[in-house]
């Protein structure tokens, strides 16, 4: 964990962690969302993982990713657009992995 990571000091305890990823429900990944606008951490993406007997598999479908948007020069955070995806992916079951820029 990095020292220097106030969201993985504060959420890697409740954190489900296959191969060392962070990853975490839709609530707790809401949490994390708003914990990032609250700190002025821009939301870079938003990663979906499902389980199965075969393991972990990426939902390249179920993932976003907003690090090439302009938006972010001018400040943007991309907090109400990763909070409606959480809330819009909620049924599916999956986990996600929340990517966000530190300063």
């Amino acid at each position: 964990m990095d020292t220097h990571d106030p969201i993985m000091q504060e959420f890697a305890n409740r954190a489900i962690k296959p191969g060392g990823v962070e990853m975490f429900t839709t609530s707790l990944a809401l949490e994390v969302v708003e914990r990032c606008r609250a700190l002025g951490l821009p939301i870079l993406g938003i990663d979906a993982f499902f389980f199965s007997e075969r393991g972990t598999q990426p939902s390249m479908e179920h993932s976003i990713d907003f690090s090439t948007q302009s938006e972010h020069t001018a400040g943007h955070g991309f907090w109400t657009e990763a909070r409606q995806f959480l809330i819009d992916k909620a049924l599916l079951g999956a986990l996600f992995e929340v990517v966000y820029k530190l300063p």
